[in-house]
């Protein structure tokens, strides 16, 4: 999917996109209702895809951020895109922070951001309130550095942000008048190769 979906046509996105809607389906014993893309990477037949499946939300994008990881739209957030000139009905909620992989290791503001100091940097990310989407990695943060996951968990906890899953946000935002805007890529500092963007 990651490697080939931005070049593929209408028919190998919707049977790829329907093959994955009929296994959870089986798995779990009801039609998914929301969708994230992997590595950010869709096409617009995917997006309308997710209209055609009836979803509410989705998280396939991100907002654009400054080399020092911060919004570089402080307005970022929730809203509808815009493929071949039609609107489209779910509401994209997009990954507002870095992620682990693309912070650690980098100098950020004379700062080389390690396992020591990483959870401190996102934090200050955070420390102003405002809701956010936070991306994690279940091979990261799940296992080698879950330590810094419970330390953001609790940073965030005492900045007052509540935890809770996409679908608590949806239907938070679902009835608020959010932006239209158009499908664009994009590059974002410390990831490789361009990506599903809100600039």
């Amino acid at each position: 999917w990651q490697d080939n979906v931005r070049r593929r046509d209408a028919d190998w996105t919707r049977k790829q996109l329907q093959q994955s809607h009929d296994r959870f389906s089986d798995i779990f014993g009801v039609a998914p209702h929301t969708h994230g893309a992997a590595g950010w990477q869709m096409n617009p037949h995917a997006f309308a895809q997710l209209d055609a499946f009836g979803m509410a939300y989705a998280s396939d994008g991100r907002a654009m951020l400054t080399e020092s990881g911060a919004l570089a739209n402080a307005a970022a957030g929730p809203h509808r895109l815009s493929v071949n000139g039609k609107a489209l009905s779910h509401i994209q909620l997009p990954t507002t922070l870095p992620t682990l992989d693309e912070i650690l290791g980098r100098t950020i503001d004379g700062v080389t951001i390690d396992t020591g100091n990483v959870a401190a940097f996102l934090l200050k990310l955070t420390a102003q309130p405002r809701d956010h989407v936070y991306t994690l990695h279940a091979e990261l943060e799940g296992q080698k550095l879950a330590p810094i996951f419970e330390q953001l968990l609790a940073g965030w906890k005492a900045q007052g942000y509540d935890c809770v899953a996409m679908a608590d946000y949806h239907a938070k935002v679902k009835n608020e008048d959010v932006p239209v805007l158009p499908l664009q890529w994009g590059e974002l500092p410390g990831r490789s190769g361009e990506l599903i963007v809100q600039a």
